[in-house]
C-alpha cells in the first residue's frame, strides 16, 4: 500500500492532480491511499507516519514547499518528495532538499508517470558480510563504498559506516546492474543520488541525516563520473 500526500494551496489544481495520480495507480493496479492538504500547516498537524510519497507545491503562504519538505523528511526520512511549481527559480533549493523529481506546471503526465514508475520500482537488495554478520541493504540505502588502509567500508544513508569483507572489485560486480552508481576513483563507488556538489576533482556527498563526506576523483575517472552525474540529474528532473 503506497501512502501519498498532495499539498497545494490551489484547490482546483490539487483536485485535478489527485485525479491524475488516481488514474496512474488504478491503471497500474497498485494499492494506494491519498491525503490532500491545502497548506503546509495542515500537513504538519497530520499523522505522516509511514508516508511514502509527497507532492509539494512551492509557493504557499506562511511556509513554502521547500521548508515543508525539510520538516517532512525529519519525520519520514525515507519519503520520496516531488516538487511541483510554476516557478523554475526553486530548482537549486529543490536539489539541496534531494527531491526525487521537480515538475513545473502544467505537469507533463507522461513524465510524471515515468517518475512514479521509477520511484515505485523495487530496489535491489545487496547482501554482504561485515565480520561474521550477514548484512542486507537496499541499493538506495548505500551512499558510498570506499577503501582506506586496505579496509572496505560502506557509508549508509543514515550516516552509519559498516565495514565490509567484500573488496571494492567485488562490490563493482554486485552493483553492476544498478545504474545509480559510478566510480570517480578506484577507491570509491558512489551513489549519484547522494552527490551534493562537484568542484573540479572534489565531490561532496550528503546522507539523509545531513552528514557529509568529501572525496576526490582521479584524473582518469572524474570525467566519466561527471557525465554519469549529469545524466542522473537529467533523469531526476
Amino acid at each position: 500500500m503506497t501512502k501519498i500526500i498532495i499539498c497545494d494551496d490551489d484547490r482546483d489544481f490539487a483536485e485535478w492532480f489527485e485525479k491524475i495520480i488516481i488514474r496512474y495507480f488504478e491503471s497500474s493496479k497498485k494499492e494506494f491511499i491519498i491525503k490532500k492538504y491545502y497548506s503546509a500547516e495542515e500537513v504538519l498537524l497530520s499523522d505522516m507516519n509511514m508516508t511514502d510519497i509527497a507532492f509539494l507545491d512551492v509557493e504557499m503562504k506562511a511556509m513554502n514547499g521547500i521548508q515543508l519538505g525539510y520538516e517532512i523528511q525529519r519525520k519520514c526520512p525515507d519519503i520520496t518528495i516531488f516538487i511541483i511549481t510554476s516557478y523554475s527559480q526553486y530548482l537549486d533549493d529543490a536539489m539541496d532538499l534531494k527531491v526525487f523529481r521537480y515538475f513545473e506546471k502544467p505537469v507533463d503526465e507522461t513524465r510524471l508517470f515515468r517518475g512514479l514508475d521509477i520511484a515505485l520500482r523495487t530496489t535491489q537488495k545487496i547482501v554482504f558480510m561485515s565480520g561474521n554478520i550477514e548484512t542486507e541493504l537496499n541499493e538506495d540505502e548505500i551512499v558510498c563504498i570506499y577503501t582506506s588502509l586496505r579496509k572496505t567500508s560502506v557509508l549508509t544513508d543514515k550516516g552509519n559506516v559498516i565495514t565490509s569483507n567484500t573488496n571494492i572489485k567485488e562490490w563493482q560486480k554486485k552493483l553492476s546492474t544498478c545504474n545509480s552508481f559510478s566510480s570517480p576513483h578506484y577507491s570509491y563507488i558512489v551513489n549519484l543520488n547522494y552527490v551534493a556538489g562537484i568542484c573540479e576533482d572534489k565531490i561532496m556527498l550528503q546522507c539523509k541525516n545531513g552528514k557529509t563526506m568529501k572525496i576526490y576523483g582521479s584524473q582518469r575517472k572524474i570525467g566519466t563520473f561527471k557525465k554519469d552525474f549529469y545524466r542522473k540529474m537529467r533523469e531526476n528532473r
